[in-house]
């Protein structure tokens, strides 16, 4: 869906520690830019790994997608090689 489902966070979370995949996030100022495609950092290094090996130096707004049911975690963007997964 296009909206946030809070009641997955657990899941999530659980899942995002054994991933091989991951969970990543693109940084994005809104919503609605997300949607639309319009959030393309400069390079692979501008997103995110979520979940249980996220930086702590990470700051900002962030969106990800996710598999609607297990597993969760839809892998690095366009199915390109992830910068690193813990």
């Amino acid at each position: 869906t296009l909206s946030c489902d809070h009641t997955k966070v657990t899941p999530y979370f659980i899942e995002s520690i054994n991933s091989k995949k991951g969970f990543w996030a693109v940084p994005c100022t809104n919503r609605i830019a997300y949607n639309l495609g319009l959030c393309n950092p400069p390079s692979d290094k501008h997103y995110v790994l979520m979940g249980e090996h996220v930086s702590h130096k990470a700051r900002g707004i962030f969106y990800l997608s996710t598999n609607a049911d297990k597993p969760y975690a839809l892998g690095f963007p366009g199915g390109r090689r992830p910068p690193y997964i813990p």
